[in-house]
Formats: structure tokens, C-alpha cells, sequence
């Protein structure tokens, strides 16, 4: 609650920005202590990644996304796919009016739009690399899921290239 109501503060001091790093921190230290599973991941996503990426802090939401894809490493199947699925969304909707509004009113705009994607980046590596020690389904799953993340950072043709990679890997899969 403390959060959402320091969210809701419309002149953004230092001192409030300090205290909300401050409650982001502390929430990310204490929710895996008193929730598990999918409890976690719901609370992570729905209570402070949204909230600060609606709220246009989106440095701070971007802070969220370590812990989140440790969480959402326990996830698997069909339901991991769906959850990467919706966040990934959630982030291309809330990060592409951030990329319009930090590049049209920053005078060092590029560099807040290429810290949002080296963060965005670093997300779906993470989750692909957890994936893939877990099974080629698993890896199906993970890619499935953040495709709308890929496609937002690199355009339809970084899934052309993803599907000719595991083409020419695929072929070598019968060999081993």
C-alpha cells in the first residue's frame, strides 16, 4: 500500500524517488520469504513491475526484472509460456510509450532507450539460457513466450533468424 501510494504523488522529489527505491527493494527482499510459485509471480508482476511501469518508472520497473526471472524460472509447460507471454506484452505496451516519451522530451533520450532495451535483452537471454538447461520443450516454451519482447526489440525479422538458427541446430539434433 505504501508503494502504490508513493506511486500516486504527482511531484517526484529525490527524497520520494530514494523511499521508492527503498519500498521496491524491500518488497523484492521479503515477497519470495512469505510467497512461492505462481502466488510470487502473480504479486511481482500485478504489484510492482505494472504499477511502476504504468506509473512511468520505468528504470525502477526495469529493476524488477532479475528477481522476476528467478521466480519464473520454478514455471514450466504451457503455463510458462502463457505468463512470459502476458508480460511480455505488459512490457511492450508500457516500454513502447516510455521509448516515444523519453526519446521525444530527453535530451539523452538514446540512452534511456538503450538502457530499457540492454535490460529487455538481458531479461530474454536469462530466461532462454534457465530454459534451455531444463529441455528442448522448455525452450520451445520460453521462446513462445517472450516472442512479442523479440519482436518489439528487433522486428519480425529477429524471428525469421531464430527459426533458421534452430533449423540448422535441428539438423544436427538427429546426429547426437
Amino acid at each position: 500500500m505504501r508503494l502504490r501510494a508513493l506511486l500516486l504523488q504527482e511531484i517526484p522529489s529525490a527524497r520520494n524517488q530514494a523511499i521508492l527505491k527503498r519500498e521496491v527493494d524491500t518488497l523484492l527482499a521479503w515477497a519470495p520469504r512469505l510467497l512461492d510459485g505462481e502466488a510470487l509471480v502473480n504479486f511481482m508482476v500485478d504489484n510492482l513491475l505494472a504499477p511502476l511501469l504504468v506509473s512511468g518508472r520505468a528504470q525502477l520497473a526495469l529493476s524488477v526484472l532479475p528477481a522476476l526471472q528467478n521466480t519464473l524460472r520454478a514455471r514450466s509447460g504451457e503455463k510458462h509460456a502463457a505468463r512470459l507471454n502476458n508480460l511480455s506484452h505488459l512490457l511492450v505496451n508500457e516500454l513502447g510509450a516510455e521509448f516515444k516519451q523519453e526519446t521525444a522530451t530527453s535530451p539523452n533520450g538514446q540512452t534511456a532507450l538503450l538502457t530499457v532495451r540492454s535490460a529487455a535483452e538481458q531479461f530474454i537471454v536469462a530466461i532462454w539460457q534457465a530454459d534451455s538447461q531444463r529441455g528442448l520443450w522448455q525452450t520451445v516454451h520460453g521462446i513462445a513466450g517472450v516472442l512479442p519482447l523479440l519482436i518489439a526489440l528487433d522486428g519480425p525479422e529477429a524471428v525469421v533468424t531464430l527459426a533458421r538458427g534452430v533449423k540448422q541446430a535441428g539438423a544436427r539434433w538427429s546426429e547426437t
